[in-house]
């Protein structure tokens, strides 16, 4: 799980040095910043930028998701992103 700010709750689905991919209940708008904290030890609020944004899933009577491909503003310095385990669907 991460959070961006101001407070939306977002899943990992991927995470490396450079960026992430994350699922959201909402949509995130593609060309804008973003602050990221993941939910792990010794992690800061990251800068990113959304590259892209699409609808991943359509659940029956759920809210749709939204799947976003975020890219650090700087990559993450080694072991940064180490805890982190992406989750598959419906993880």
């Amino acid at each position: 799980m991460a959070r961006l700010r101001p407070g939306r709750e977002v899943r990992i689905v991927n995470l490396s040095r450079g960026g992430a991919c994350v699922e959201a209940v909402s949509p995130l708008r593609p060309g804008h910043p973003v602050d990221i904290r993941l939910m792990l030890p010794d992690w800061q609020w990251r800068e990113a930028q959304v590259l892209r944004c699409h609808v991943s899933a359509l659940p029956h009577e759920q809210k749709v998701r939204y799947r976003a491909g975020l890219e650090f503003v700087s990559p993450v310095a080694g072991g940064g992103a180490s805890g982190a385990q992406a989750q598959g669907p419906g993880e």
